[in-house]
């Protein structure tokens, strides 16, 4: 689509969308996209702060690139879950998703998902999370890009 106006840059998202009509779906519509440290050792149990709700939101998915694969193991593994919790510290809500190394590799450069198809609702003030949890010995989880995809509710 060419932008020929200002009201052009506003549909321009929708139309790669391939929801022309959708103007709204565009504009409510945010991905952050955040890099993570590789482990400091393989039983390193993590949990990374992604963002802070600072509006109710709608989160419809969560993908990792990891710079480096993984193998699967069955007895020691790590488990990438996609959690809330209230802004202070405390405890998380269950997983809106979540990807382990026991039972599936990860690939090198390779987008995996977390969680897809969601329709989670987050409220004000809460903190969306990528919480690492080992299994086992644990195996250490490498560089990720995670990147997380909500709109605004």
């Amino acid at each position: 689509m060419a932008i020929k106006s200002s009201t052009d840059l506003i549909i321009a998202p929708a139309h790669a969308l391939g929801v022309i009509s959708d103007v709204d779906y565009a504009l409510r519509t945010r991905v952050v996209r955040i890099k993570l440290p590789a482990d400091a050792a393989a039983n390193t149990a993590t949990e990374h702060l992604l963002f802070l709700s600072e509006v109710p939101i709608v989160i419809n998915s969560c993908n990792i690139v990891p710079q480096l694969g993984s193998t699967l193991d069955a007895s020691n593994y790590a488990v990438l879950s996609l959690q809330t919790g209230s802004a202070a510290a405390g405890a998380l809500a269950p997983a809106l998703g979540a990807r382990t190394t026991q039972t599936v590799s990860l690939v090198a450069n390779t987008a995996t998902a977390v969680a897809s198809g969601l329709n989670a609702a987050v409220a004000a003030n809460q903190r969306v999370v990528l919480n690492v949890t080992k299994g086992g010995t644990g195996v250490a989880v490498n560089i990720l890009l995670v990147e997380v995809t909500y709109q605004l509710a």
